[in-house]
Formats: structure tokens, C-alpha cells, sequence
């Protein structure tokens, strides 16, 4: 049996099509989307078109904000 590449299990779509890096976000942990972002987790949009950032910035984050916009990865 195969294993899923890691990148299908880090964007899967889940409950209002929330990614783990949108449910970092809303959890403000800069260090989970730090990681996320390096594992290639990508900036999707939900089904509100709003992305992990657009929720950093909505909920006044700055932490999780930056971990996004200083990643190398992004």
C-alpha cells in the first residue's frame, strides 16, 4: 500500500474547506504555521475566499501574520 504524498495530507479541505495552516492561523500558533509553510503547506482560499492570512489579519494576529509573510517558503 502506498502512503499519500505529505503535501495531500497538509492541505486536505476540512469542515468550511479550512486548511491546517487556516486552522493554525485562527489558533495564532506562528510556530505551527512556521512549520506547516515549510512543509509546503500553500496559502488556499476557503469557502469564504479568505486565506490563513486574511484570518491573521481579521482576528489581529501579527504573530501568525508575520510567520507568514517573513517565510521563505511562501
Amino acid at each position: 500500500m502506498t502512503q499519500p504524498h505529505i503535501t495531500e495530507e497538509l492541505n486536505p479541505v476540512v469542515m468550511l474547506q479550512n486548511t491546517a495552516l487556516h486552522l493554525a492561523t485562527m489558533d495564532n500558533k506562528p510556530n505551527a504555521v512556521a512549520l506547516l509553510l515549510s512543509m509546503n503547506c500553500k496559502l488556499l482560499y476557503n469557502c469564504h475566499d479568505m486565506s490563513a492570512i486574511d484570518y491573521a489579519i481579521y482576528y489581529k494576529f501579527p504573530e501568525a501574520a508575520l510567520a507568514m509573510v517573513t517565510h521563505e517558503e511562501r
